[in-house]
């Protein structure tokens, strides 16, 4: 059910793509435009709706592409270690600043 304020008779982007998805969460409003778009622009053949609205979520965790970063390669550990030594190199400066002028308390 809608809250009060909201227009069921004006379509949402939101609800539209839970229409395309085969959601139950949509207005007549949403399905219409829905129905309007698909007519004006077919999705592309044999690659369903989520290759008509852009949208592929989960795609990337259910089969990462190789050349992704995962916590099994040494590459990923690498540049986590990277990450960390110039999170550190960053953050040392101003923190000597703010102990230096009673902003912060030294550890």
């Amino acid at each position: 059910m809608a809250p009060k304020d909201v227009d069921k008779t004006v379509d949402h982007t939101a609800t539209v793509h839970g229409y395309w998805m085969g959601g139950k969460d949509h207005f007549t409003a949403s399905w219409e435009a829905a129905e309007e778009l698909l007519r004006a622009r077919p999705p592309p053949a044999g690659d369903g709706m989520q290759a008509h609205t852009g949208l592929h979520a989960g795609h990337d965790m259910a089969d990462p592409a190789p050349h992704q970063l995962m916590p099994d390669r040494a590459a990923f550990w690498l540049l986590m270690q990277i990450g960390m030594i110039i999170g550190f190199a960053t953050s040392w400066p101003a923190n000597v600043w703010l102990v230096k002028r009673g902003i912060k308390v030294p550890m």
